[in-house]
């Protein structure tokens, strides 16, 4: 493993920590709290034009959260990358699989990547659970999908043991 990517990803910890650090010294300071930083269902939360002032919707738009954000880590985690490692690489071979099924997986992903975009901004400038959900559904989703990477299917452990 390359010693660049573990500094950088050393780095972005460490940046990370000190932005959150940072903002929650900002906010603790702040003398009053904004509607962004309330949890549950509020008159002051609003998705897409919609009040999101009953349990019932609440729980509708965490479960949606929930749900969009398993399917759009699956797009960004395995659709996405084998669209540029296989689709977009000119020195892998296409043959064998059908040039319609290539054109509707790509465009799929295109279509589900704006719509996505569309209603995740409005989800994530709505109140700050909706940010907790999304960010805590795409470490278990991106978890998930890793570790299915990282074991081996066919009874290697590693590419050195072929």
């Amino acid at each position: 493993m390359s010693k660049q990517l573990i500094y950088t990803s050393r780095f972005m910890k460490l940046w990370m920590m000190g932005v959150v650090t940072a903002i929650g010294l900002l906010l603790s300071k702040q003398e009053q709290i904004d509607s962004f930083y309330h949890f549950g269902p509020s008159p002051t939360l609003i998705v897409l034009g919609i009040r999101i002032d009953t349990p019932i919707l609440y729980v509708g738009v965490i479960v949606y959260c929930f749900l969009n954000t398993c399917v759009r880590t699956i797009n960004n985690q395995i659709v996405s990358p084998w669209v540029t490692n296989v689709v977009h690489d000119t020195s892998v071979s296409k043959e064998g699989i059908p040039k319609d099924l290539i054109y509707d997986i790509v465009m799929v992903n295109v279509i589900y990547t704006w719509v996505d975009w569309f209603i995740y901004f409005n989800l994530l400038c709505a109140q700050i659970d909706m940010v907790i959900v999304e960010i805590c559904t795409d470490i278990i989703i991106s978890f998930v999908v890793t570790q299915r990477y990282l074991i081996p299917t066919d009874g290697y452990t590693s590419l050195n043991d072929k």
